[in-house]
């Protein structure tokens, strides 16, 4: 069975990958092994230099991420958990509570939390994106709800939607290789029957052509004969990247004798 949330850490991971912000998976915050599935921790200087996605606008010091798959459901107990694993890490941190406004809180849930949503108010603050106003304020990221734009694939690529998954695998550029990652989310969801027509062979391609540029040309040419890549071209066209000597070289005399025979008869008067 898929573990959606180390999945879901590996492509954060490699998100904030470069930047100011460093990842935690499964952060222990107790002596019973109390896991929080993502830390969002900004560690060094600057700023993130492209746009978030939606939802993450307002990151801090300290990024609190408790997250739902296609399975799950975002409850009040799961809410719960999220400020237990709040109160615990902001003890651990230092003997010192630092300052609220250091850390952020954030509810990352695939589908809408219906049932929740009719137990406490959820404050729409643009599309896929809530806030929760409870002992403190929690942010809600619904990603199946998120806008279809190229600085949210990450997020689209967990929406569980078959037009916003394929989006997300020709969007999201990782700065690592995660060939296997994406193989494993895209292998689930075909079982789930989301991919269906969209074949895995037709996803490797498509993830192929958006990251060619990424690899060197011998890297591109690998497992390929030569006859295949020269069948790609015109004799001309190949033969332009030879001088005449490096190419009489490789053929027989008799045959360049023959040649120069044939084509250098005079030519009878009609």
């Amino acid at each position: 069975m898929i573990n959606w949330h180390r999945l879901f850490g590996i492509f954060l991971v490699d998100y904030f990958t470069d930047t100011p912000y460093h990842v935690e998976l499964k952060k222990d915050l107790s002596l019973t092994q109390q896991l929080l599935d993502v830390v969002v921790i900004k560690k060094e200087s600057g700023e993130f230099q492209s746009t978030l996605p939606d939802g993450l606008e307002n990151l801090t010091t300290h990024n609190l991420l408790s997250y739902k798959s296609m399975r799950e459901s975002f409850d009040s107990w799961a809410i719960h958990e999220l400020i237990g694993h709040y109160v615990n890490y902001r003890k651990q941190l230092c003997k010192e509570l630092l300052p609220e406004s250091e850390f952020n809180l954030y509810a990352i849930s695939t589908r809408f939390p219906t049932n929740l949503a009719k137990q406490i108010q959820l404050t729409k603050l643009k599309p896929g994106v809530y806030e929760i106003n409870l002992l403190c304020k929690i942010r809600l990221i619904v990603l199946s709800q998120i806008h279809q734009e190229e600085y949210n694939a990450v997020w689209h690529l967990f929406s569980s939607k078959l037009n916003k998954i394929k989006y997300g695998a020709k969007q999201y550029h990782p700065k690592r290789n995660l060939s296997s990652s994406v193989n494993l989310l895209y292998e689930y969801y075909n079982t789930e029957g989301l991919i269906m027509a969209y074949t895995i062979e037709q996803f490797q391609k498509d993830v192929a052509k958006e990251h060619l540029h990424f690899l060197t040309v011998n890297e591109r040419l690998q497992g390929l004969t030569a006859n295949e890549v020269l069948t790609q071209f015109s004799a001309g066209e190949v033969l332009k990247q030879f001088s005449a000597s490096e190419v009489l070289k490789q053929l027989p005399i008799e045959e360049i004798m023959t040649y120069l025979q044939k084509n250098t008869q005079p030519k009878t008067e009609q």
